[in-house]
């Protein structure tokens, strides 16, 4: 979260990764994931971004977690 405040984007990523790694069911790391497909869409790699929604939709079962990656989707293939 600290680093996303502070913008240092390609940290967000590395960190992330590391929790897919160390904590792949987690729902706390469902939604850094959601970070790192907002860190994409702000980078225009909108295609990246929906690969990372549709992996949390396939995964995660928390309602909230999939609401949002389900409207992320949604926005991006308008």
């Amino acid at each position: 979260e600290a680093y996303s405040r502070q913008e240092k984007n390609a940290l967000v990523i590395e960190w992330v990764d590391k929790m897919v790694e160390l904590f792949p069911e987690n729902r706390l790391t469902g939604y850094a994931m959601l970070k790192v497909g907002n860190v994409y869409e702000m980078d225009g790699r909108h295609e990246d971004a929906i690969r990372i929604y549709k992996t949390i939709i396939a995964v995660y079962k928390d309602d909230q977690l999939l609401k949002q990656a389900k409207n992320s989707v949604k926005a991006l293939q308008l």
